[in-house]
């Protein structure tokens, strides 16, 4: 299922490689978002943040979207670390990755099992 809210948004996605360019992308930002302020900024650090932030609070309680988000903007060991020590608990870089299934590892001799996991 993909909402129609987020056709716009890939266009203004956060991108970890730099390539991502206000001048294409901001037509598409202004589409979706009726009643809110336009948004202003022409710095493209500052851009990355009010997407990031609008994008957070959008998908607040969709499946995988903010997770997916941190991951590709190399976020998540950062904003992790911090909701471990709110709640009290610890966090491990590696519990980014998923564990690759035992039945695959023994399919393909290349694979290796991710790091922190054991086979």
């Amino acid at each position: 299922m993909l909402r129609l809210a987020d056709i716009p948004d890939k266009g203004r996605s956060p991108s970890a490689d730099k390539r991502w360019q206000w001048g294409k992308s901001r037509p598409v930002c202004h589409q979706i978002p009726r009643g809110l302020p336009a948004i202003v900024t022409t710095d493209p650090e500052e851009l990355m943040q009010v997407i990031q932030h609008e994008r957070r609070i959008e998908l607040f309680s969709e499946w995988g979207h903010r997770w997916m988000d941190l991951k590709r903007t190399h976020h998540v060991d950062d904003v992790m670390k911090k909701a471990a020590i709110a709640k009290g608990t610890d966090w491990a870089i590696y519990a980014q990755w998923y564990p690759i299934p035992r039945s695959e590892i023994i399919l393909n001799k290349h694979l290796s099992q991710n790091e922190g996991y054991h086979d």
